[in-house]
C-alpha cells in the first residue's frame, strides 16, 4: 500500500509532503513514512527550480512465526525451528532513520529532475537480521508537444541507480483534450535489463480527480513465474 499527500505551502514559498509505503512480503514487512517540503524559485519568465528534501523513518518486521525449517516442530502453538542457526519464533522490529533529497526544474514544455534517497545509507541492526538501505540515484526528464490541435505527446524517461545497478524506462503518453489519455513504456536498456513492457489508458473525471488503469507486462526471467501485474491509480 502507498498513501502520498501534498500540498502547495505558500506561506514558505514551497510544498509539503507526507508519503507512507507498507511492503509486505513472506515473512518481513517494510513500512516507511516521511515528510518532505521543497522550496520553489522562479527562473526569470523561463520557469521554476525546486530543491526538496525529506525524511523519516524505516521499520523492518521480521515474522519468526512464519519460518519452517526442516527439522522444525510447528504443532498447534509450538514453535521450535530446531535450527543450528538462532531463530526468532515471535514478530521482531527494528527503526532507522532515513534522509532523501533532490533538485527539479520545469518549464511550461520541459521537466527534468535528479534526487537520492537513503543519502547516510542507514544501518538497521537487529538481533537475527542486519540490512543497510542503499544509496539510490534518480533522474527523470519529460518533453510535452502539440501533436494536432486537441492531442499532445509526452516522451519521457526515467534512469535509476546505485552505481552498481542501473535500470531505464522509457515512455510515451497521448493526451485528447488534456483529458483522456493513452500510453505506454518500455523497461530496459539492453539483453542484461529488458524487464517488462507497460500499457496504460486514462481519464481526468474533473479538475482535481483522475482515474488510471497499468498493466505491466513481463519480458524478463521473471516471466517464468510472473504473468504480469495490474495497477488501479
Amino acid at each position: 500500500q502507498n498513501i502520498n499527500i501534498h500540498m502547495p505551502l505558500y506561506i514558505l514559498s514551497g510544498g509539503i509532503g507526507i508519503n507512507v509505503e507498507n511492503d509486505k512480503l513472506g515473512l518481513e514487512q517494510n513500512l516507511l513514512a516521511t515528510l518532505s517540503y521543497d522550496f520553489q524559485l522562479p527562473v526569470g519568465k523561463i520557469g521554476i527550480l525546486a530543491i526538496g528534501a525529506s525524511g523519516g523513518i524505516f521499520q523492518k518486521t521480521l515474522d519468526g512465526s512464519l519460518i519452517l525449517t526442516p527439522e522444525g516442530q510447528y504443532e498447534g502453538v509450538t514453535i521450535n525451528h530446531n535450527d543450528d542457526l538462532p531463530l526468532p519464533t515471535s514478530e521482531m522490529s527494528e527503526l532507522t532513520p532515513t534522509f532523501n533529497a533532490g533538485i527539479y526544474f520545469q518549464t511550461e514544455s520541459f521537466e527534468i529532475g535528479l534526487s537520492t534517497v537513503n543519502i547516510q545509507e542507514p544501518v538497521i541492526e537487529g538481533t537475527f537480521f542486519s540490512t543497510t538501505l542503499s544509496r539510490n540515484y534518480f533522474l527523470n526528464a519529460a518533453y510535452q508537444f502539440d501533436l494536432l490541435s486537441s492531442i499532445t505527446v509526452h516522451p519521457s524517461f526515467l534512469i535509476k541507480s546505485d552505481f552498481i545497478e542501473t535500470q531505464m524506462e522509457a515512455s510515451i503518453l497521448f493526451k485528447y483534450n488534456d483529458n483522456i489519455f493513452i500510453g505506454g513504456s518500455f523497461r530496459g536498456y539492453n539483453t542484461n535489463t529488458i524487464d517488462a513492457l507497460s500499457f496504460i489508458v486514462g481519464l481526468n473525471l474533473s479538475e482535481k480527480i483522475t482515474l488510471a488503469y497499468a498493466y505491466d507486462y513481463t519480458l524478463s526471467d521473471i516471466s517464468l513465474v510472473s504473468n504480469g501485474s495490474h495497477e488501479i491509480m
